[in-house]
């Protein structure tokens, strides 16, 4: 049941299963660590099972483990599997994965949680919050990063652009009517695609 996709560093490989069970192999198949959040944080699941996908930035691995009872993200050392930092998150079910806002001059690479609340901009190295978009997001769908610009399913379909330091944001544009379903949108040839509830696709510009 590790529904969510996995991630590498190059070096490992760490899955994040539907339990909300993280493990960590070499490039072999060789357990190298196992962290049973699941256990630890026995609230935070489902009844449909969770499907967040995990990230890495650096040294941390960044997962997303919320529902209604329980909600929360952890950043968690990629190398001896211990928790880095631990935040709370909106208790709503959600299936969203984090996206990684890469590095630019005068910022590093930030974590962008998804979360019905809308999005946060979190430091991987110790979980503080950079900045927030709290206009709402979807709890299905997951936002998306090109050339610097945020996509995100949000009011249908919201982009943001960070500042040039990273420590705030400005809107770009939104498009009522290019909101998502169940899948994630895409940027193709500076066309966001997305496909609604009704199985149609739309493209709207990027810019």
């Amino acid at each position: 049941v590790a529904t969510p996709t996995p991630a590498s560093d190059g070096e490992r490989v760490f899955a994040f299963y539907s339990s909300s069970d993280l493990i960590c192999t070499d490039l072999a198949g060789n357990l190298q660590w196992y962290r049973g959040l699941g256990a630890e944080y026995r609230n935070a699941s489902n009844s449909l099972g969770m499907s967040s996908s995990p990230i890495v930035i650096g040294s941390t691995v960044i997962v997303q483990a919320e529902s209604e009872a329980e909600a929360f993200a952890a950043g968690v050392d990629t190398v001896t599997g211990e928790t880095k930092w631990k935040i709370d998150r909106p208790r709503k079910a959600n299936w969203t994965s984090p996206t990684i806002l890469p590095a630019a001059e005068g910022r590093p690479a930030l974590a962008l949680l998804q979360s019905s609340a809308g999005l946060s901009a979190v430091d991987p190295e110790t979980g503080n919050v950079v900045w927030t978009f709290d206009n709402g997001a979807s709890t299905i769908p997951s936002s998306l990063v090109v050339d610097g610009t945020v996509v995100i399913p949000s009011n249908g379909l919201t982009t943001i652009k960070p500042s040039a330091d990273g420590s705030a944001i400005e809107s770009v544009w939104n498009a009522s009517n290019l909101g998502p379903s169940t899948p994630s949108p895409v940027v193709i040839n500076g066309l966001t695609i997305t496909v609604n509830s009704a199985g149609a696709l739309s493209a709207g510009d990027i810019t």
